[in-house]
Formats: structure tokens, sequence, C-alpha cells
């Protein structure tokens, strides 16, 4: 019996169906939640919600860098993630099976860059880890794209690199701002959704018109944009929060 497609993302269903099932049958009655501070008057601005204050960070110069870089971010990773089969079988002349195990090797290396890089980001720095992923992600992509089948590896190991990206630039805005950060990472992530729809969307366009090689080089665009967004954040001094980044 062999698998098509649709037998592939069926078995996907399973872990549909079982981890919400896990979730609303898990015991919550052992929780206690934290009792506020007594001597702390109830209603002060740190614990409530404030519309107007979330519109106003939210909607603040700083903000807008971080939604281009994040934005960035997730169109290189879904616009490599989408087009990657695609492009080694047309462009390298790989079978599709063999193409999708390059697929699978750019979530493994996504997987393993999250899992080491968490151990680095505090020493490093948040700005400095993200420029240093972004730029060895542009590496790779660059050498896989524009160098010999015996590069064509370093595609799936820009994974390696940009992993760390998200997760970072999640941790700097949750160190700046703590009031509404629930909306905050809300905002933060509807960038993250709008780039990576666009990330894919352009690829596919500039391929169809100009030729897939140039499809997945736009990637190396959104990298460049992104790495002006860092820059501009790393130089910003618009306002002073307690906890700046580094």
């Amino acid at each position: 019996w062999e698998f098509s497609w649709q037998d592939i993302y069926g078995c996907s269903l399973g872990l549909v169906v079982i981890l919400p099932t896990i979730f609303c049958l898990s015991q919550l009655s052992g929780y206690t939640p934290s009792q506020p501070d007594s001597k702390a008057p109830s209603g002060t601005a740190a614990s409530r919600w404030s519309w107007q204050e979330t519109l106003r960070i939210g909607f603040s110069p700083r903000m807008g860098w971080y939604y281009v870089l994040l934005a960035s971010y997730v169109a290189v990773e879904l616009g490599l993630a989408a087009w990657l089969v695609e492009y080694l079988h047309q462009n390298r002349n790989m079978t599709v099976a063999h193409a999708s195990l390059y697929l699978s090797g750019f979530f493994v290396m996504l997987m393993l860059g999250r899992l080491l890089g968490s151990f680095a980001v505090e020493r490093i720095g948040y700005f400095r880890m993200v420029g240093l992923a972004l730029g060895g992600g542009s590496l790779c992509i660059a050498a896989g794209l524009f160098g010999s089948d015996r590069w064509i590896g370093a595609l799936p190991l820009s994974g390696l690199f940009l992993s760390i990206v998200f997760p970072t630039v999640t941790a700097s805005v949750s160190k700046l701002y703590q009031q509404n950060i629930g909306s905050l990472l809300g905002l933060l992530f509807t960038a993250a959704g709008i780039g990576g729809a666009l990330g894919s969307w352009s690829v596919g366009v500039i391929g169809n018109s100009q030729g897939l090689q140039a499809g997945m080089a736009v990637t190396l665009a959104y990298c460049l944009l992104g790495l002006l967004a860092l820059y501009v954040l790393s130089r910003w001094r618009g306002d002073s929060p307690a906890a700046e980044p580094v």
C-alpha cells in the first residue's frame, strides 16, 4: 500500500484532535494564582489593560520597525519552505522525493537552531544574535542559490541560523514593554503572518515572470530589509524604557 499526499496529511489529523483533547482534560485545579500585593493600590496603571496605551505603543515608530524585522524574517522562512522543493525539482533536476528531504532538513535545522541558540542568546545579546542569524542565513541562501551543486546543502543549513530570529525578537519586545504585552505580541505576530503571506506570494510572482531562481533570490531582499530594521532598532534613541535589549 503506497502513501499518497492525502494520506500523509491525514496522519496529522490525529494530533489536531489529540492535543486539544489533552488540553481540555488537563487538571487545572492544582494551579493557584498568585495573590496581588496587598500594599499595591488596586486598579493601578501597571495592572490595568489600557486601550490607549496599546495603541500608543503598538503603533509607535519603534514597534513599526519591530514589525518590519519579524515580518521580513517570516517572509524568508516561509518563502523558502513553500518553494524549496519546487526550486530543487525544476532548477536542480532533483526528484520530488529527494528535494523533500532537503525541506525536511531545513525544518530539522530550524529545530536545532532554536535549541542551541537558546543557550547563547542571553550572553551574546538580542540584537547581535539576530544580526548574526540574518547574516549567516543570507550567506547560506546566496551560496545555495548561486553556487554550484556542491553548495546546495547550504539552503537547508540556513534554517540553523534563521531559527533564532523569531523567539529573540519576541523576547526583545517582551523585555521592552511589560504593560499590555499580550496585545503587543498579538500585533507583532499579526505582522509576522503578513510577512509570511508576502514572502511565499512574492517568490511565486517573481518566479512566474522571471524564473524561480530570481523568485527564490527575493528571500535575500527580505534578509536585507530585516538587517535594515535591526540597524535602526539598535540605534534607536526615540524613547528609553527601563529595559533596553542589546
